[in-house]
């Protein structure tokens, strides 16, 4: 294995990670878009773009695993976290 191909996993881990942590201190993160806040706090707002950040991120490795391996399939649903 080359340093490249056995750091992608490490950084789908400390993604995945860092997307249970926001969740674990921002529970509201799970709300539906359905459900409206009057009023966010500046804290989830700053949460919310580092889980899109994230979800951005992994979708970059994604797209960079599928340049290199091109018989890799995606992940289904790209509105979703995969994990």
């Amino acid at each position: 294995m080359t340093p490249r191909s056995t750091a992608i996993p490490i950084l789908r881990s400390l993604l995945e990670l860092a997307a249970q942590l926001l969740i674990a201190d921002n529970p509201d993160l799970l709300l539906p878009p359905e459900v409206i806040v009057l009023r966010t706090p500046p804290r989830l707002a700053r949460a919310r773009v580092l889980l899109a950040m994230t979800r951005d991120t992994y979708a970059a490795l994604d797209a960079y695993e599928n340049e290199r391996l091109p018989g890799r399939a995606a992940c289904p649903d790209d509105d979703e976290l995969p994990f």
